[in-house]
This record gives structure tokens, sequence and C-alpha cells, in this order.
């Protein structure tokens, strides 16, 4: 359990403080957290316990990473981005995703806890885990492990699912103006004023 949540965790931590300095909402930097979530799952998610109180456990993990990655996709601040030279008119709007330092720490909540949990069961607090287990008719560990993966999962793909829909929303905000200025048409009338004033206009003299 204290290898998958360290490597899971610390690879999710990277990606989430390269976000401080702003990264582009790309394919890239969808899949590098969805691909960091899914190796995980498949090297360590062999089975998914759902006998005594596993299922609640799993559940409520679950459920409280989806909270966490709502609340970190809603503060994630964007902005777009100036065009590329060369850019045509009514290209794509490329927007910046940051995450402000004031709100990082609720980004990372999710992983420090993970990780606090997993350093906790290997230096001092193993019994009392397990203790808790007996408790509460939660199995053993491949139920824990299941868990904090999955609440790992959830986290990350509820956070860029917020991320992207806010951004696809206001990548429409923002090409709507230039949509419509493109496309507005000109009144006959005012196409024909120039020309009707020309023909009325007096000639010179030579």
């Amino acid at each position: 359990m204290d290898t998958t949540t360290y490597l899971l965790n610390g690879l999710l931590l990277v990606t989430i403080v390269r976000q401080v300095r702003g990264t582009e909402l790309n394919l890239a930097n969808l899949l590098i957290p969805l691909g960091t979530v899914a190796a995980a799952a498949l090297a360590f998610l062999h089975s998914v316990p759902t006998g005594g109180g596993d299922l609640t456990l799993i559940l409520g993990l679950a459920g409280l990473g989806a909270a966490l990655g709502a609340l970190g996709g809603s503060l994630v601040r964007l902005s777009a981005l100036r065009p590329r030279a060369g850019a045509r008119q009514g290209a794509k709007v490329r927007l910046l995703a940051r995450t402000p330092l004031a709100v990082l720490p609720v980004l990372v909540l999710g992983s420090l806890a993970r990780l606090a949990f997993a350093f906790a069961a290997n230096h001092g607090l193993g019994q009392a885990i397990a203790d808790f287990s007996r408790d509460q008719r939660i199995t053993g560990q491949d139920a824990w492990v299941a868990a904090l993966v999955l609440m790992a999962l959830a986290e990350v793909v509820t956070r860029l699912t917020v991320t992207r829909l806010r951004g696809h929303l206001l990548g429409r905000t923002l090409a709507a103006p230039a949509a419509a200025s493109a496309t507005v048409p000109v009144p006959a009338a005012a196409a024909a004023r120039p020309a009707r004033a020309r023909a009325a206009a007096p000639f010179e003299p030579a």
C-alpha cells in the first residue's frame, strides 16, 4: 500500500504543481494525469473487495475524491492565450489553466492526505488502522488499496472534467464576439452609397 500511494500521489502532485506557472488546456495536459492514475489502477488495483465494510470504505473515499476534484476544478484560473503568429481568423481560442498559490493547498489536499495515511500506516499507526478495520468490518489491505486508488482516480477525473467544461464554455464565450463581427452583413444601402455619391459629384476641371 505504501509503494502504491507514494508513487501515485507523487506523480499527481507533480502534475498539479506544474500548473502553478500555467499550462495550456491541450490534449497532452489531459492525458498525462489520466494516464498516471490509469497506470496505477492497472498496476495495483487487482480487485475491488465488496465484503463487510469494504464497499462503504471504497465508495466513501471515492466520493470524497470526487468532491475534492470538483472543488479543485472550479478554482483553477482560466484565461485566453494570445493567438499564434499567422493564426487564421476564427481559429479555436487557446486557453491557459493556472493554479493560484492561494488555492494550491485545496488541490493537493487529497494527495497529501493519502501520503500521510501511507506514512502513518508504516510508522506507528499500523495497529490503530488494523483495529479500525476490524471494528468497521474492513477485510484487509486490498480494500484500502482499492479505496485510495479509486479516490485518486475520482479526484483526477472530476477535476479535469470540471476544468475542461469551464474551458469549453469560456472558449465559446470568447469566440462568439469574433464570429459575430466576421459575419455581420453590410447593408445594401450602405454599400451602394459611395457609388451614388461618386456619380452625383460634379466633374472637376482638368
